[in-house]
Formats: C-alpha cells, structure tokens, sequence
C-alpha cells in the first residue's frame, strides 16, 4: 500500500531453539522382598527413565523411607526415550520398623524442565519385622542351683575364672543373683562370662572372669556364697 523508495529492506528475523521437553520418572519399580527382618536387608530394582522429547540433563534422585531421607545420588544425563538400570540396597537397620513406604525422587532438586513434573515419585511398601527381644543374660527367673566345677583361667587373661555347673534347670537361684553374690562377697573384680553349656554335660554353665588376683580365696569361700543363697 506504501510506495517506499527501498522495498528490499522490509523483511528481518532472529533465529530462536524450541527445545523439547525431557520428562523424567521411575519406571519398572521392585523390591527383592516384601518384608525384611531388622537384620535383613533390601534391594530396589528400577528404571531410571526418560520419556520426554527432550534430553534430561544431570540432576539428583533420592531415596526415603517415608519422610526420613536415606540416600542421595548424583545421576547422569539421559537421552529422549532411554532409561537406565538401576539398584539401591537398604538395611533393615536403618528402616522403621512395620510397614514402611520406600520413595524413589527423580529430579528431587527441581533442576529440569519437564512436560510431566507429576510423575517423579514412585514408592513400593516393604514391612520391616523388629528384632526379637535379645535373651536376658542374667534373668530374674529361677535359672539352676549351682556347684562350683573348677577355678580355671577360661578367657586367657591370666586371671583365674570361676566355672559353676547348673544341676538343677528347674530350681534354684538365679545366675543373675548368683554373679551379683560373687561380685559383692568375694574379693577382686568380676564380670559375667557367659551362660553356655561349656563342658556338654546337657546343663549350663555360668562363667564368671576374674579381672584382678582371686587367689586370696579358696574353694570353700565360693562354695559357702552359694550355700548361703540357697
């Protein structure tokens, strides 16, 4: 409509990149098992995925069980429409106990541009058992009447330790009343060994190891601190 003295310079551009969007997630996600004991272990098998258009760049995946926050990774870049395998073992120590939901977090710093941010998180359930309660060593239930089987240095420390025989598993004093007699009535330092069949005669043993000299006492002297708690 306008008669222009130059008409070639009508026309200019820039060039601008449309970049594809990459779209991060978890695909393929197993657990090695369904529940664990607390001294169990589990391994995470999944596919670290793109399904974008686009490359994802490097960014962080972590791993959580519930809100607590158990491992962090620095993961590689990945191609349009690739993936990679990946596995994460846990020990059931470091688990709550119960059933616990194990989070994988793609992206988990928010570093790419994705068409789908929905889809970064992925969780399988795994139910960790707790432990057994241990035994208690010294327990206050009538554990055995006991007989004193020999002074004898059983830990190799150079002291003498003392070796009492259970005889009767359905009676008696306990092992637990029993170190603490020693350990008040008899001179030296005493700590508790271990209650074990030592010599397989089908009872157990309580083994006490003397820490200092115990020669200062007999036989007789250990014998009378049983006698008297029975």
């Amino acid at each position: 409509q306008i008669a222009e003295s130059n008409e070639a310079n009508n026309k200019a551009y820039r060039t601008v990149t449309v970049s594809s969007p990459a779209d991060l997630c978890i695909e393929g996600y197993e657990v090695s098992s369904p529940s664990i004991s607390k001294n169990g272990s589990v391994k995470l098998s999944f596919k670290y995925a793109n399904k974008g258009t686009g490359a994802a760049g490097a960014s962080v995946l972590k791993v959580y069980d519930g809100n607590t926050l158990l491992r962090t990774f620095s993961m590689g870049s990945v191609d349009a429409g690739s993936f990679r395998n990946a596995t994460v073992t846990l020990q059931g120590s470091e688990l709550g106990n119960g059933a616990r939901k194990l989070f994988l977090v793609v992206d988990a710093n928010n570093q790419i541009a994705e068409s789908n941010e929905a889809n970064n998180k992925a969780y399988r359930t795994v139910t960790v058992e707790s432990a057994p309660a241990e035994p208690a060593l010294l327990s206050s239930a009538p554990d055995s009447n006991w007989e004193l089987v020999d002074f004898i240095d059983c830990n190799n420390d150079g002291y003498e330790d003392l070796l009492l025989d259970g005889i009767d598993l359905q009676a008696g004093v306990s092992a637990g009343e029993l170190f603490a007699a020693v350990s008040l009535e008899l001179p030296g330092s005493w700590q508790l060994g271990g209650i074990a069949d030592w010599n397989s005669d089908g009872s157990r043993e309580l083994l006490i190891c003397g820490n200092e000299d115990t020669k200062s006492f007999t036989r007789s002297d250990v014998e009378d601190v049983i006698t008297r708690l029975a």
